[in-house]
């Protein structure tokens, strides 16, 4: 099968699978998943990954991880890791990482494998996490705020942990050689942050210019080419990926940092949103489904045969998730009933477990077995995740009444 004639049936079951998953309530990668599955060898065998499909997969990881840094302004991200939410975004990560790496370990996986698994359980994604709660009303409350802030925080963790691990590939080592290995990558993963860091300062700085509106509309005026703003914006994201890779981490990690740093001040409101929307439609009509379709056509049924790695992944992902955000709302001074809801907003992983999930695969990291689980498990959490957070939400609206009820009563 040609390549244009692959891509076409994938658009075409991606796109009609999407729309049925969102009618039914579901995010739209949950039905493209379900074409690749369809599509690929787990079923009718019609279309298989090839290096031309993976190629363009990967341009549509790019423009994911984009449009994902697009949603986080560099304020959000100091606000995670300041104040009480400090404590959530810690324990929204380390528990549940915690708790993976003991799963892996139980299993008898390698030390490489078991940090991998117990990354992806550590993961929350934060487009997930923002269209949940604003499809239940919840996204301007106090938990919802404070749920968008553990997910950015988890998601920097998750990516700055994947550069460590790829960079320091050392499958079938014990743990002494993992953490041995791992040492030079974080200090380029410091290096890259510290890069990330005086880029940001800079761009504050010109965003703060007092002239930066008359002399950003000059250059505007002059350029001729079409979706200049755009294409500045993909630029500088793939410089960062490019830098990336250059220190032998994965080019996400790059692009998602670069992305985060552009802001509405450098580029102006009307321009960042026109980029914002440009990026969108290119992503979301074209390569994100593709992307998502390659997940299901690596994805491997006989890997799930395994049960206790199955059961004890999607489990621990479940109770690591809840209880970390219990401790971590314990912690913060949140009441427990907003507390459970907190767990239960963590628990969608929906793109960037998927997107890890897949570079760990591609990376040699994880075999396909091991990869389906994982995606499994992805899938299984973000579908349950907004019924699950529906009700945390009215138990804690319960339990903001109590206390007023009594003192009524008095």
């Amino acid at each position: 099968m040609t390549l244009i004639i692959a891509i076409l049936l994938l658009l075409v079951v991606s796109r009609v699978a999407a729309e049925l998953a969102e009618r039914v309530g579901q995010p739209a990668m949950i039905g493209e998943i379900l074409a690749g599955l369809i599509l690929g060898p787990a079923l009718f065998g019609l279309i298989h990954e090839s290096p031309e499909l993976t190629a363009i997969a990967d341009i549509g990881l790019l423009m994911l991880v984009l449009l994902a840094g697009m949603e986080i302004e560099l304020k959000q991200l100091f606000d995670a890791f300041t104040g009480r939410n400090l404590w959530i975004s810690i324990m929204g990560f380390v528990v549940p990482l915690a708790l993976g790496i003991a799963t892996g370990a139980m299993l008898g996986l390698d030390a490489n494998r078991t940090l991998f698994v117990g990354l992806c359980i550590a993961i929350t994604a934060l487009p997930v996490s923002i269209r949940i709660l604003m499809d239940i009303g919840r996204l301007q409350t106090v938990v919802g705020q404070r749920i968008i802030g553990a997910a950015i925080a988890n998601d920097v963790l998750a990516l700055l942990v994947l550069g460590v691990i790829v960079n320091a590939n050392t499958t079938g080592a014990g743990w002494r050689e993992m953490v041995a290995s791992a040492a030079m990558p974080t200090v380029k993963v410091v290096v890259f942050m510290a890069a990330v860091l005086l880029v940001g300062k800079a761009i504050n700085k010109a965003a703060a210019m007092a002239h930066l509106d008359r002399f950003r509309d000059a250059i505007g005026s002059r350029l001729r080419v079409k979706e200049p703003v755009f294409a500045l914006t993909l630029l500088f994201v793939i410089v960062f990926a490019a830098l990336a890779e250059v220190l032998g981490l994965h080019f996400v990690v790059g692009a998602f940092f670069g992305s985060v740093l552009l802001n509405h001040e450098l580029l102006g409101q009307q321009q960042f949103e026109q980029a914002r929307k440009t990026a969108s439609a290119v992503s979301m009509g074209f390569l994100a489904p593709l992307f998502f379709a390659s997940i299901g056509l690596a994805f491997d049924p006989s890997g799930l045969t395994d049960l206790w790695l199955t059961l004890g992944v999607v489990t621990v992902a479940f109770i690591g998730k809840i209880l970390s955000g219990r401790i971590g709302g314990w912690l913060a001074g949140m009441k427990p009933a907003e507390s459970w809801a907190l767990g239960m907003g963590l628990n969608g992983r929906g793109i960037m477990e998927l997107v890890v999930a897949r570079i760990g695969l591609s990376s040699g990291l994880i075999g396909s077995g091991l990869f389906s689980v994982l995606v499994l498990m992805g899938m299984v959490t973000t579908i349950v995740t907004p019924t699950l957070l529906k009700r945390a939400f009215e138990a804690a609206d319960l339990e903001q009444q109590r206390p007023s009820r009594s003192a009524a009563s008095s």
